[in-house]
């Protein structure tokens, strides 16, 4: 009796869910603010052979309007930790080269500190649904990642436009909802350490900064795979509050192979 009334409830629940995917979407209208938390791992061989851990606070917000169409907009700001995995934080001393004198100063340094890693993420998209459940559309991101590895100051710039398919069904109380996406085109910075963007043979820094570490590229050399999966809970009020996991891998051999694994969880509060 109790394993009949155990299936009964089931078929029931499911039948709910599954009469409801005509009415499924992907997005909410409104504007939503998220925070949360990011880890990383960072193996650059062009600036150290460590590897790196990343630990971050995420505080962001998001912009989403549904018509025939989704449209979203949203900005994350990632600021925390960044150290050697095996090492972490590292101190010692530097000093001058002595003057005429003989006489140097010397200087306390400490390499990664607490707060060390500070990054930013702008991305825009529009998809279009195939069907109830199905959409298909193009998404644009900019990636900024700001450092330090040992004693050098590293950054990495990716902008990119991607091909995106997202998945949404009604569950339960709310919704879930995945997508995926690859850039097939890009245009990144990383350091050169061999040129030196304020030599007086470049017109100012910003151009020298373009010019020494710049490339464009697409899928036959940079693999970046995004992946995302969230459930929104939708209230009486019209007030909307969401989980969302992500995750994404980098992989870039000029001049010398990046790799970089990123996931994350944040909130988010639809208003």
């Amino acid at each position: 009796m109790i394993r009949l009334f155990f299936i009964l409830s089931l078929t029931l629940t499911w039948s709910t869910i599954w009469a409801q995917q005509e009415h499924s979407s992907l997005g909410v209208d409104g504007i939503g603010l998220k925070a949360g938390w990011t880890q990383a791992f960072i193996a650059d061989q062009h600036s150290s052979p460590l590897l790196y851990q990343v630990n971050t606070m995420n505080f962001g917000a998001l912009y989403q309007q549904q018509s025939n169409h989704l449209f979203e907009i949203g900005l994350l700001l990632n600021i925390g930790t960044s150290q050697a995995q095996n090492i972490g934080k590292r101190v010692g001393t530097l000093a001058d080269a002595p003057d005429i004198y003989g006489e140097s100063e010397s200087y306390e340094i400490e390499a990664n500190p607490f707060l060390s890693f500070l990054g930013g993420d702008l991305s825009i998209k529009m998809l279009w649904p195939l069907n109830d459940r199905h959409h298909l559309g193009l998404s644009t991101n900019l990636r900024y990642m700001k450092s330090g590895i040992g004693l050098d100051d590293w950054h990495y710039t990716q902008l990119d436009l991607s091909p995106e398919y997202a998945f949404a069904i009604p569950l339960f109380a709310g919704q879930l909802t995945a997508s995926f996406s690859l850039p097939v085109l890009a245009g990144i910075v990383r350091p050169n350490y061999s040129l030196d963007p304020s030599l007086p043979n470049l017109t100012n820094y910003y151009r020298g900064y373009l010019r020494t570490g710049s490339s464009i590229t697409s899928l036959h050399q940079l693999i970046n795979p995004r992946l995302g999966v969230g459930y929104t809970w939708s209230f009486n009020n019209n007030r909307d509050i969401g989980i969302q996991y992500s995750a994404k891998w980098i992989s870039y051999p000029d001049p010398r192979p990046v790799r970089i694994f990123e996931q994350g969880v944040d909130l988010v509060y639809f208003f």
